[in-house]
C-alpha cells in the first residue's frame, strides 16, 4: 500500500538524518521505498537565493510552485506505484516558516490543494539545542540563529495544531536522543500504525 511520510522539525532538529535512516531500514527490510526531500526542482535554486537574500517575501509562492512540481514529476508517480514515500519536510515547514509574518491562512490557501500526508513525524528539539548541532555547519541561512529559531518553534506549535484541527495526523517525537533512538521511535509509530509489519517476539 502506498503511503507518504513527512519527517518535519526546526533546523538541526534532525529531519535529513531520520529521513535517510528511515528509508535505509525500510529498504533492508523489503519494503519499496523512496526517499526525497523539499524543496526540490528546477525551482530549487531560486528558493534557496530567495532564503539567502532579503528577497524572502516570495517564498510562499515558489514553495508552493515547487511543490506542485514535486508532486507531480516524484511523489505522485512513486505512490501510484504503491512504494512509500518518505519525504523531508512538506507544507507543515511552509506553514510553520512563511506564516512568521504572514496569517496562517493565507500560507494554507497555497497549499490546501496539495495531497495530505498519511503521518507526519515532528522533532522536538529545543531552539538552543539546535544551534548547538548547528555550529559546526559551514555556512548558516537566516532561520539557523537562535533568535529565530525560538519564532519558529512558536510557529510550528500553531501549525501542527492547525493541521491536527483538519483531521492530520501529526505525531511529535522528543528528538533530544541519539539518531538511533530518535529513529526506533520513528519505527515503533510505523509498527503501532501498520506501516510496518511488527517483528513477533521471539520465544522463549
Amino acid at each position: 500500500m502506498s503511503y507518504l511520510i513527512v519527517i518535519e522539525g526546526l533546523d538541526g532538529s534532525g529531519t535529513t538524518t531520520q529521513t535517510d535512516l528511515l528509508v535505509e531500514r525500510l529498504l533492508s527490510e523489503g519494503y519499496d521505498v523512496l526517499g526525497t526531500y523539499e524543496p526540490r526542482g528546477p525551482l530549487e535554486p531560486e528558493i534557496r537565493d530567495c532564503i539567502d537574500s532579503s528577497r524572502t517575501f516570495y517564498l510562499p509562492w515558489y514553495f508552493a510552485a515547487a511543490r506542485a512540481w514535486h508532486l507531480a514529476n516524484i511523489i505522485e508517480p512513486e505512490l501510484q506505484t504503491g512504494r512509500i514515500v518518505v519525504c523531508d519536510r512538506y507544507y507543515l515547514s511552509s506553514l510553520a516558516y512563511q506564516a512568521i509574518n504572514r496569517s496562517m491562512e493565507f500560507v494554507w490557501s497555497l497549499n490546501k490543494f496539495f495531497r495530505r500526508p498519511h503521518l507526519t513525524i515532528c522533532l522536538n528539539l529545543s531552539p538552543e539545542e539546535c544551534v548547538e548541532r548547528m555550529a559546526d555547519r559551514a555556512t548558516h541561512d537566516p532561520f539557523e540563529t537562535l533568535t529565530s529559531l525560538k519564532v519558529v518553534a512558536e510557529s510550528y506549535r500553531h501549525a501542527i495544531e492547525f493541521c491536527r484541527d483538519r483531521g492530520e495526523v501529526v505525531v511529535e517525537l522528543c528528538g533530544n536522543a541519539s539518531k538511533e533512538q530518535v529513529h526506533d521511535q520513528i519505527w515503533r509509530e510505523l509498527e503501532k500504525r501498520r506501516v510496518v509489519r511488527k517483528k513477533a517476539e521471539p520465544e522463549l
